[in-house]
């Protein structure tokens, strides 16, 4: 063994170790959140209702990054600006919205609060990730796949523990979904997740481990059949593949093509209802004569949303109004992320989150060159969800928003850094 594979393995000892209590409860957080999601929606399905164990949570890791170093006046001081007056003008915008717009502003003041808390647990995770929890990032991405793993494992258990419940309703899905297509959300972070944990794993077994979850998710949006997860899985995917190290693309290529083909046939070993599995994902992309089957009716979700925001362009109607004044109290969202966001937030709010997220976004190229270990996860799992969000309600629902909040909050983090991975300038 070389000295520095030596210093290599003693330094992720010391990693694993020397967590302290707050660290350790966030990773338990993340890890069982997903399944813990699945089993109390199951028995209860109001608890869907703005995510709630989701949202506790968010609670929880907020806690935790009190408890663990975070100091409000180092953030401040180290966040972009830009970042900082964006985030400002969403609230004042968001809220006018709310009080001036909005027709059900109730209901678009507890949405709103929930994006603050989003957006606050982003907030705090950035912040300590660029510092004190640099050597977090890694297993915290890692325990966010095993957590995701676990509402797998759940989901797959109560589809079985269904399958002869007779008049089951199959497509309003509930473990932590309330529709089967929602499954994608958590297919398409696994797989991407996995995808970008292969494409940095040092060792053979750990290889192996990431090549199942990466299996394991592609098989999951399979059996969601959701057109929007195929695309959004294979997107994030081919992402990782593009920016991982050239010397290992070749491999890469290999491992990442048996995973997406070994999906398949795992995907159809149980498929309770026609509308799960890869037949209803073929059948919905080659099976429809007009373009409106073929977009499943979103023309008309795309549609009410677009005169929506054309009567309210700067500030938008709130949001949680969607369901109200498009969606006839069926579809709470328009199924495509830059329609919703118009329609909620109108031309600021959406001109702010762009000042917000667009530079992480349009730096994974940079940071998957310092920081691959940890960008390639959350810039595949990322741009999954992004590219997903454009045909389904990715960026509306707690959950993969949470997911989105911790990769772009990793991705920040890497901002600067150009010493190897697991240092920090701080």
């Amino acid at each position: 063994m070389s000295a520095g594979a030596g210093r290599g393995k003693r330094a992720d000892a010391s990693a694993l170790t020397d967590f302290a209590g707050p660290q350790l409860a966030a990773l338990g957080i993340v890890v069982a959140t997903p399944a813990v999601f699945a089993i109390l929606t199951w028995f209860n399905g109001s608890l869907l209702h703005f995510s709630i164990p989701v949202l506790a949570a968010l609670y929880g890791l907020i806690a935790c990054c009190l408890l663990g170093g975070f100091k409000l006046q180092l953030a401040l001081r180290n966040a972009r600006r830009s970042a900082l007056a964006a985030a400002a003008g969403l609230g004042v915008s968001a809220t006018l919205a709310t009080l001036l717009v909005a027709s059900h502003p109730a209901d678009a003041a507890i949405h709103l609060g929930v994006t603050f808390v989003e957006l606050v647990t982003g907030f705090c995770l950035w912040s300590l990730f660029s510092a004190g929890w640099a050597l977090l990032r890694r297993p915290f991405l890692i325990a966010l796949a095993i957590g995701i793993l676990g509402q797998v494992i759940v989901g797959y258990c109560l589809m079985l523990s269904a399958r002869h419940v007779p008049h089951f309703d199959w497509v309003g899905f509930r473990a932590g979904t309330s529709h089967v297509r929602q499954l994608g959300f958590y297919g398409t972070a696994l797989c991407c997740l996995g995808a970008g944990l292969l494409a940095t794993a040092k060792t053979r077994p750990s290889r192996i481990v990431f090549f199942i979850l990466t299996t394991i998710g592609f098989a999951w949006n399979d059996l969601s059949g959701g057109r929007a997860a195929f695309g959004g899985g294979i997107g994030g995917v081919l992402l990782v593949w593009l920016l991982a190290p050239k010397e290992r693309r070749k491999q890469l290529a290999l491992l990442l093509a048996g995973a997406f083909l070994l999906a398949m046939p795992l995907s159809l070993v149980v498929v309770p209802s026609p509308y799960w599995g890869l037949k209803s994902i073929l059948g919905r992309l080659f099976g429809f004569k007009t373009v409106q089957l073929f977009a499943s009716g979103r023309l008309f979700l795309w549609i009410g949303a677009l005169r929506g925001f054309l009567a309210s362009p700067l500030i938008g109607h709130g949001e949680g109004q969607f369901i109200f004044e498009v969606g006839g109290r069926l579809w709470n969202h328009p199924h495509d992320s830059i329609l919703q966001f118009l329609y909620q937030w109108g031309l600021i709010g959406t001109t702010c989150v762009l000042i917000m997220v667009g530079p992480i976004v349009t730096d994974i190229r940079r940071a998957a060159r310092s920081a691959p270990d940890v960008a390639l996860p959350a810039g595949g799992a990322l741009v999954g969800l992004l590219l997903m969000s454009l045909l389904e309600g990715s960026l509306y629902h707690v959950f993969p928003v949470a997911v989105v909040a911790i990769c772009l909050a990793i991705l920040a983090s890497t901002d600067g850094q150009s010493e190897p991975a697991g240092e920090t300038r701080r």
